[in-house]
């Protein structure tokens, strides 16, 4: 009788214990979240290269079936201005949206976490974030695929006197009237370069005075060794994230994080970026700008915008150079700023800028850009 009531008592303790696990595993929630986007504004914060990335959007969408997967897509954030509606570059260059499948979702009291590794457009992106209803924790490591810049560091020329170098260009078009001549363009852009004075130094002088050397990182960044300004002693190295860049048929596309740079300069571009995308038609900031180059055997390069995205933009300016008074206010201007060579513009100039609408309206080829001489690796 005693061995089967403890065979009952220890029964019915299994059954106890059984029941309670049940009961206790019943009472273990999964924290779900909700389809939520996020932004700087709306609790996203991002670091790209484990610095800080601002001027994008990340839109989280759960799988209805499966808590532990999902999506995480990620753009460029929305850009506004009084004349235009455009979005900012994606969060990886040459990426417009990035859509992340998250397989490996785990629930935790309040929040979820992922991370993982995928490759777009053969660029391997390590992630790893946590989200809740009202943030988003997101950081993110790429490596870009191979080009013939990444890795490599480019010095910009240096200026000899009367020359325009490091600005590179290259215009063909008619000859226009000039004194009891003809004068090119190329040459006339050359001399308008070399005698225009700021803080009496020519414009290339200017240029090497605050722009030193150029680096293509391996995750898409474009850093530069700068000053602020010529009476700095010293080099400073640019911020990741500002601007980023991706190779495609021969051309660099220069992808430029407005709301970053906006952020690290202190100043609102948003009416520069206004004015801009009133000269140049169809801006489109996520696409990219196409620059053209060209790499030698010493590895010296040129970075020059190309006939096809400037000849339109010239075209859209062409009705200022037919504006007399805009002329004359142009004029003006230049000579404010020749110093010792001020009465040499009316002589020189003037007639360029007079022959300007007919200068492109016979142009066939025009490229203006930087040159740079290779770094030692």
């Amino acid at each position: 009788m005693k061995k089967k009531i403890s065979g009952l008592f220890l029964t019915m303790a299994i059954a106890m214990i059984f029941f309670s696990a049940c009961s206790n595993s019943d009472d273990v929630k999964i924290y779900t979240l909700d389809p939520t986007t996020y932004t700087d504004t709306n609790g996203l914060t991002l670091t790209y290269s484990g610095m800080s990335m601002l001027g994008k959007q990340a839109a989280f969408a759960p799988d209805a079936q499966d808590p532990t997967k999902g999506t995480l897509t990620l753009t460029g954030a929305e850009i506004t201005t009084k004349t235009i509606v455009t979005r900012s570059s994606g969060v990886v260059p040459g990426v417009s949206t990035l859509t992340l499948n998250l397989s490996n979702i785990i629930s935790e009291e309040g929040k979820i976490s992922f991370e993982g590794t995928q490759e777009i457009n053969n660029a391997a992106v390590t992630y790893k974030g946590t989200a809740t209803t009202n943030s988003l924790n997101l950081d993110l490591n790429v490596s870009m695929p191979q080009n013939e810049l990444a890795g490599k560091t480019f010095k910009l020329k240096q200026p000899a006197a009367w020359q325009t170098t490091p600005i590179y260009v290259n215009w063909k078009a008619d000859e226009f009237p000039f004194n009891e001549g003809t004068w090119d363009m190329q040459s006339a852009i050359s001399m308008v370069l070399a005698m225009t004075k700021i803080e009496e130094k020519s414009i290339p002088e200017m240029l090497t005075g605050v722009l030193n050397e150029v680096s293509f990182l391996p995750d898409g960044n474009i850093q530069a060794s700068y000053k602020k300004g010529l009476e700095d002693a010293n080099w400073q190295t640019s911020p990741l994230n500002l601007a980023m860049y991706t190779v495609n048929n021969g051309k660099i596309y220069l992808h430029l994080n407005m709301t970053q740079i906006s952020a690290v300069s202190g100043q609102d571009l948003s009416s520069i970026l206004g004015m801009v995308s009133t000269f140049v038609p169809g801006l489109d900031l996520s696409a990219g700008i196409p620059l053209a180059y060209s790499v030698d055997e010493s590895n010296s390069m040129n970075i020059y915008l190309d006939t096809q995205f400037l000849l339109p933009i010239l075209k859209v300016l062409k009705p200022l150079f037919e504006d007399e008074q805009m002329v004359n206010s142009i004029i003006e201007m230049l000579k404010s700023n020749a110093g010792e060579m001020e009465q040499l513009i009316d002589v020189f100039l003037k007639p360029v800028i007079v022959a300007f609408p007919n200068t492109i309206d016979t142009t066939t080829e025009v490229e203006i850009g930087l040159m740079f001489d290779a770094t030692v690796q």
